[in-house]
């Protein structure tokens, strides 16, 4: 008993030295979070993620931290390789340029060492989508009836889906949505329910789906957008049912 008490210690010492020891191979990125003035920015939410380009095996990783008074953060414990640096401030005039695909910043860390970089916010355009219900469906059915639902937002140039935020003050026959997009960026309206169907008569009175196949932009000289989707009805095979 005596014997294999003092093998499994020595184990246990083992392992622990070896667990410590992967940790101290690890390094850390840092540095400071900058508004678009170049102001220290507290609060501000990074997202460090090892890229799948590695030599040796990969293993997915991802390290968060949030900005500090002075703007500074600190994404501890990072094994060795290149990382892409995310920035997201919620409810801020400040878009996370990530979904757009493009990351703040591509850093690489070695073993044992600390990165620096400092990352830059940046200003994004308010596009409100105004959805549109004079007939009154979303009051009739939403939260009412199973399946009546309505996603919109926006899809970028790489076809990701960017979900609308609605807005606190509501309008009966109108409800409104607010979403960030970088200026010159491309992006396409998205409107989608398995219950209603929708039209855009801000735009030509043409259909949502001939909208959602233009490419729209906001300059940095244009003031804030808005496009306005109308509830046109009811799918056809929620009437038939």
């Amino acid at each position: 008993m005596k014997i294999q008490a003092f093998k499994y210690a020595a184990w246990l010492v083992l392992a622990t030295g070896m667990g410590w020891a992967q940790v101290a191979r690890n390094g850390s990125i840092g540095g400071t979070v900058l508004d678009e003035k170049g102001n220290p920015f507290e609060g501000a939410r990074v997202m460090a993620t090892l890229l799948a380009d590695q030599t040796e095996k990969y293993t997915p990783w991802q390290g968060y931290a949030v900005s500090g008074k002075d703007g500074s953060y600190e994404v501890a414990n990072a094994p060795s390789g290149r990382f892409e640096l995310c920035l997201y401030v919620p409810g801020n005039e400040y878009v996370n340029v990530c979904q757009w695909g493009k990351p703040v910043a591509v850093v690489s860390v070695g073993a044992g060492a600390r990165t620096t970089s400092n990352v830059n916010l940046t200003l994004g355009k308010e596009v409100r989508l105004r959805l549109d219900d004079p007939e009154g469906y979303l009051e009739r059915h939403d939260g009412k009836t199973i399946g009546a639902i309505v996603s919109i937002g926006v899809y970028t140039e790489e076809r990701m889906i960017i979900t609308a935020e609605p807005l606190g003050q509501q309008v009966k026959g109108s409800k409104a949505y607010r979403v960030l997009v970088p200026v010159d960026a491309k992006w396409r309206v998205r409107a989608d329910s398995p219950f209603f169907t929708f039209e855009a008569p801000n735009e030509g009175a043409q259909p949502l789906a001939v909208l959602m196949e233009l490419d729209q932009k906001v300059k940095a000289t244009e003031k804030d957008k808005e496009i306005l989707v109308r509830v046109k009805g009811l799918k056809a095979q929620v009437v038939a049912q």
